[in-house]
């Protein structure tokens, strides 16, 4: 983090702000090995009212962004030690081996097996065979 980083926040309430990094503190805690950081947060809309030293989730970037393909977890089924999805081919369910890399929340990062726009089978997958016929009822995301 540098100054004028811009990150995400998320009050008690649910609603979602924005805190620019103003300035990271220079001294650091031995016991902890972290360092504090003063924000200005930019609110907006509250549901409730702010108190004074209210507790606010941050969400921290680790990396440099990068896009990524993801997939459900609830589309991906371990077999034989792979990694198997369904993908819908003309109202067919077809199996396909994909590599996973990291999880993201209700997601998994998919490194090699699926291009964008490929619709995968999430509910009713473990029962499935190659093949099969498949109605979509309704879009995840």
């Amino acid at each position: 983090m540098t100054p004028g980083t811009l990150i995400a926040m998320t009050l008690d309430d649910g609603t979602a702000h924005h805190a620019t990094v103003r300035a990271i503190i220079p001294e650091e805690n031995n016991l902890t090995r972290t360092r504090a950081v003063r924000l200005t947060p930019q609110f907006g809309t509250t549901d409730k009212p702010l108190a004074v030293n209210q507790s606010v989730t941050l969400q921290i970037p680790v990396g440099v962004p990068r896009p990524v393909l993801s997939v459900h977890k609830d589309a991906v089924i371990q077999r034989s030690g792979s990694s198997i999805v369904y993908v819908v081919q003309d109202d067919t369910a077809q199996i396909r081996t994909i590599q996973l890399g990291e999880s993201v929340g209700s997601r998994f990062e998919v490194v090699s097996g699926l291009s964008e726009g490929d619709v995968v089978v999430i509910r009713g997958n473990e029962r499935l065979r190659p093949n099969d016929k498949v109605q979509i009822s309704a879009q995840s995301s």
